[in-house]
């Protein structure tokens, strides 16, 4: 499946753009925020205290992770050219992760470069990338990943969500069903009185049943989260996740949870985090 990512469409935000704000002197957007009142509500009373006293931030790294090809702001290309990198490859009738080595050149940041130069924004291709009048980027791969211990085994991967428009703003719960076991992804989108989303908190329930927390992401200004991709990356027969945990409108966090580095009794960890800005 070819995806045309149109160069900065996928990374800025054109109407009502502004930076994000300046984590040196802001907030921090992950903390934890004060606790809700107790609630009757039977959806979601022991799940809304667990989420907000125990949610967990930290990422487990030695991975790298990003899944849109173009122009970036140049801090905020996640490669360096001629790196060797895995992608999830859509081109034949099954998906399949390869080895791909990225190409990254200097291009034409619309958002801060004058016309002319000197170009401060960062391409990110593969070989098999095609770019066209607009900086747009057409390729067959949907998904990157790099891990620091060696590369995850190449081969057929089940691929259950490959999206970039599943957004999760609403509560609901979201079945996907890898290799005939059904997982189910909920979404709790906390409100206040006035009708506010505070915060989304995410859980997967496995097959057998059991339902653990992922995720909690806070909607700072005008955020919300997306589920990316979903699948078996690390080959173990369990669901891996890749969820956009913004928490601004102008933000994106790519963030890579897999199954074969958590825990006993843990069913993912979240091992990545990439954020960009749009604007």
């Amino acid at each position: 499946m070819l995806r045309l990512l149109l160069g900065l469409g996928a990374l800025v935000v054109l109407a009502g753009c502004r930076l994000a704000p300046d984590t040196a002197t802001d907030p921090d957007p992950y903390a934890v925020p004060p606790a809700p009142p107790p609630t009757s509500d039977p959806l979601r009373p022991d799940t809304r205290t667990a989420f907000d006293t125990g949610f967990d931030t930290t990422v487990l790294g030695g991975y790298e992770v990003f899944t849109v090809l173009g122009v970036y702001h140049g801090a905020e290309a996640p490669a360096r050219d001629g790196e060797t990198w895995q992608a999830v490859d859509t081109t034949g009738p099954g998906a399949e992760l390869r080895s791909v080595q990225l190409r990254v050149e200097a291009a034409r940041d619309e958002v801060i470069d004058p016309d002319t130069g000197p170009f401060t924004g960062r391409r990110v291709t593969t070989p098999a990338s095609v770019v066209d009048e607009f900086g747009g980027v057409e390729d067959p791969s949907t998904l990157f990943v790099r891990r620091e211990a060696g590369p995850l085994p190449n081969g057929p991967v089940s691929v259950v969500a490959d999206s970039e428009t599943t957004y999760l703003r609403e509560s609901g719960a979201y079945p996907l069903s890898l290799d005939g076991a059904t997982y189910t992804l909920t979404v709790v989108a906390d409100s206040s009185e006035g009708g506010f989303i505070r915060q989304w908190q995410i859980s997967l329930t496995t097959p057998n049943g059991s339902t653990q927390p992922v995720t909690r992401v806070p909607n700072r200004d005008g955020g919300h989260p997306r589920l990316l991709w979903a699948g078996d990356l690390d080959s173990d027969g369990r669901l891996d996740l890749v969820l956009d945990e913004s928490w601004h409108y102008n933000v994106t966090v790519t963030t890579l949870y897999v199954s074969s580095e958590a825990s006993p009794g843990v069913v993912l960890r979240r091992v990545a985090r990439h954020e960009t800005t749009g604007c």
